[in-house]
């Protein structure tokens, strides 16, 4: 049996009038498209715009039922009975027929595709663009949604490219206080599980065994005053300094490698007067 092709209209909620037939094998995903606005109809995308402005959405209405083989001239038929009989206000740019419908790509096809559009990049107008039609927007993934995404992402590693190119993409942005305040606020009272806190300690338990620390490295003097500044008139609670020794006192004490290790490390670092480490230098 032939896929279901199904002809249907989009009504205006505020006065039940048709304003445009369509045809499509999938309504949600077709319903999907037109809200986007990107299709190359202005007439439709401003209707839909007014709409969406008063938090409505069109009506999908199916008209009738047929198949692929059916499907343009029944497209054709609604149009010109609504347009010419019913005297609706259709913002269909053609009489019909056209367009591609249960169009099923191969991979070959989509491998094509993929190719032609690798290194094209967007305009600055179109980012600025882009960006302004989503500020505002929440996107709230379902819980199973989220899953997928997470161990979709787990035990990625990004390449020292990847990196670099986020470092110097990142490098000298300012962020504005009004994001630093919902940051703030989207963290606060967050409080990291038993098992996190846990799996923290022993990635950097794992970093200092293993050296991965930055060696002849020190603070300048611009930031030893930010932390300074930042740290002035702070007090650790009693209950802070209760937990900090109760979990010193877990600890285990390090091996005979790591002490090794230590002392490695401390034997390539040399301090100036101040205690602070100084910068190996490449002349000496």
């Amino acid at each position: 049996m032939s896929r279901p092709v199904y002809i249907y209209a989009l009504q205006d909620p505020r006065t039940g009038e048709y304003r445009y037939v369509g045809v499509s094998v999938n309504l949600k995903r077709r319903m999907r498209a037109h809200l986007r606005l990107r299709e190359r109809n202005p007439h439709k995308n401003n209707w839909l715009r007014s709409l969406l402005a008063q938090n409505q959405r069109p009506h999908l209405i199916v008209l009738e039922v047929t198949g692929i083989d059916r499907c343009k001239g029944a497209e054709k038929w609604w149009i010109y009975h609504l347009r010419k009989r019913e005297q609706q206000r259709l913002l269909n740019l053609t009489d019909g027929g056209d367009g591609f419908v249960g169009l099923v790509r191969t991979k070959e096809q989509y491998r094509k595709i993929a190719e032609k559009n690798r290194g094209r990049k967007h305009t600055a107008e179109s980012l600025r663009k882009m960006s302004e039609s989503q500020r505002g927007k929440k996107k709230p993934h379902s819980k199973e949604h989220g899953l997928k995404l997470s161990l979709a992402l787990k035990g990625r590693r990004l390449s020292p490219e990847q990196i670099e190119k986020t470092r110097m993409a990142n490098k000298g942005r300012k962020r504005s206080e009004e994001f630093k305040r919902r940051v703030s606020a989207g963290l606060r009272g967050r409080k990291c599980s038993e098992e996190t806190r846990m799996k923290i300690s022993e990635a950097h338990r794992k970093r200092v065994t293993q050296g991965l620390v930055r060696k002849g490295w020190e603070h300048t003097e611009e930031a030893r005053q930010r932390i300074s500044r930042t740290l002035m008139g702070h007090h650790v609670s009693e209950e802070s300094r209760r937990k900090m020794s109760e979990s010193g006192k877990k600890r285990k004490p390090p091996s005979e490698a790591d002490r090794e290790r230590r002392r490695e490390i401390s034997a390539m670092r040399r301090r100036d007067g101040r205690g602070h480490y100084i910068k190996e230098s490449k002349h000496e």
